[in-house]
């Protein structure tokens, strides 16, 4: 009996092992892109992996797909991007899946998986080329942004109305007297003298007139009017672009991860906010008003720390919305945030 009940508690452990449920989150890195941010959550049964991704892309796109793949017992990861979760979209965008091969290093006492990845489209096509995933363990629940709730504010009391006399009604104009009727010509008429025949010469009749010259003049040649030439391509190279509700942005920024020194510096509209500030637990609150069109917000990265990579976080507040923003890049490179005020 006690054999068979420690047999029972032995494969419950098993199983319980077995299982294992993992948050990764870092970032990927295509040829002539910027980085972009990737969370991965995944069920590990075995050597199996199951789970999904989300991949941040730069212009705000997010892709959500599911992942298959195994765990090899040499600390190998392999994971395989297989479709869509969101269903079409409508804006007929195309993405790339990825399929990575990924080792464990283990930093500072915090494990990290890194390798190359392949990408290519639903069709099979292959996208830009290849690149370099880096994500570590023990993520937060990645959440979407959530509206504050609205204060509703008590009506202004009505103002009180005087009334004011009826406007008076103008003056019609003095309608002008017509003038009066001018007097009859009482003149009479003057009696010609009669002229003798003998005396009166033939008038010569005119000549005709010569006639004019006809002038040819050869049809215009109208020239097709040239197409406009194509708007200039974006150079701003945004990692985030936001089209902004109110007049003014607010913004935490702090480092997210390991707390090993990571150093940056934040600009925004030719004003130095942080100039080589190094980051920590503590969120740095900054508000600031807008222009109206784009208004560019600059984080660059410095020192690394102990810990690669560079890692600030930030949540920007706009009115009752807010959006949280992970940023890991590596030292000399520069992050901007596009803000776009219409009003």
């Amino acid at each position: 009996m006690r054999r068979l009940l420690s047999f029972l508690v032995l494969l419950l452990c098993c199983n319980a092992s077995a299982q294992d449920r993992q948050r990764l989150a870092g970032f990927v890195q295509l040829p002539d892109a910027p980085l972009s941010s990737y969370y991965l959550e995944i069920t590990i049964n075995g050597t199996e992996v199951k789970g999904y991704s989300i991949t941040d892309y730069s212009g705000g796109s997010r892709l959500k797909a599911a992942v298959r793949g195994k765990l090899s017992p040499a600390s190998e990861l392999y994971i395989e991007e297989t479709g869509s979760l969101d269903g079409p979209d409508a804006r007929n965008q195309t993405y790339c899946y990825f399929t990575a091969h990924l080792k464990l290093t283990v930093v500072s006492g915090k494990r990290r998986w890194s390798g190359p990845f392949s990408s290519r489209q639903m069709d099979g096509r292959p996208c830009s080329g290849d690149g370099f995933m880096t994500i570590m363990e023990n993520a937060p629940p990645l959440e979407d942004p959530k509206p504050k709730p609205e204060v509703t504010r008590a009506p202004a009391p009505a103002k009180m109305r005087v009334q004011e006399d009826p406007p008076k009604k103008p003056t019609p104009p003095p309608v002008p007297k017509p003038d009066p009727a001018p007097p009859k010509d009482t003149i009479k008429a003057i009696i010609r003298p009669t002229v003798p025949k003998d005396t009166v010469k033939a008038v010569p009749k005119p000549e005709a007139p010569k006639p004019r010259p006809v002038i040819v003049i050869p049809p215009r040649k109208i020239e097709p009017v040239k197409p406009a030439a194509p708007a200039p391509i974006d150079t701003n190279n945004c990692l985030r672009s936001y089209e902004w509700k109110t007049d003014s942005v607010s913004f935490d920024i702090w480092d997210g991860w390991t707390i090993d020194g990571d150093v940056i510096s934040l600009a925004m509209r030719g004003r130095t906010l942080l100039d080589h500030a190094k980051l920590n637990e503590s969120k740095q609150h900054f508000s600031l008003p807008l222009a109206r069109g784009l208004n560019i917000l600059e984080i660059s990265l410095h020192e690394e720390g102990f810990d690669s990579p560079n890692t600030p976080n930030m949540i920007l507040f706009d009115g009752s919305r807010e959006y949280s923003l992970n940023i890991s890049g590596k030292s000399g490179e520069t992050a901007r945030i596009c803000i776009f005020r219409a009003q």
